[in-house]
């Protein structure tokens, strides 16, 4: 796996997979699809969801859900020693912890919730998800009836 490239096979912008499933499909271009028989785990952790997300088509994000802290720790070392020292984040706040890293053009985010128990990893494109933003705020102006540029 070379998350600089992608994820699990699939390069950034790639489109999906015919195996994937079909979750949410918006007005802008974002569709959002899980991949039935995908492995629950990234290196030791164990994970409980893995949620593809494709703009116009191309592959642009991969968000993956776990529970417990040990898992987030699992993570956080795993980058640590895969890209160094986290970019930013928090270790010492009551409600979540957090590492995130910036490497070429890819943003990953690791986030602990102390109160669910809950945690999220994602990985993003970011150019991609730079045009899924200014698309979906062109659509959020439209809905509020403004008008489009």
């Amino acid at each position: 796996m070379n998350e600089i490239k992608g994820f699990r096979g699939l390069k950034w912008d790639d489109p999906p997979t015919k195996e994937m499933v079909l979750l949410k499909r918006t007005n802008f271009g974002l569709t959002l699809y899980e991949l039935p028989n995908d492995p629950l785990s990234l290196g030791k952790a164990k994970l409980f969801r893995v949620v593809y997300m494709f703009f116009n088509n191309g592959l642009m994000k991969v968000e993956m859900g776990f529970d417990g802290r040990n898992n987030y720790d699992l993570l956080r070392e795993r980058y640590r020693q895969k890209f160094g020292p986290e970019n930013g984040g928090s270790e010492g706040g009551s409600l979540c912890a957090s590492c995130f890293w910036w490497r070429q053009e890819i943003y990953m985010q690791l986030w602990y919730f102390n109160k669910e128990g809950s945690s999220t990893l994602s990985l993003s494109h970011s150019p991609t998800e730079q045009k899924c933003e200014k698309a979906r705020d062109g659509e959020r102006r439209l809905s509020r009836g403004f008008p489009s540029c």
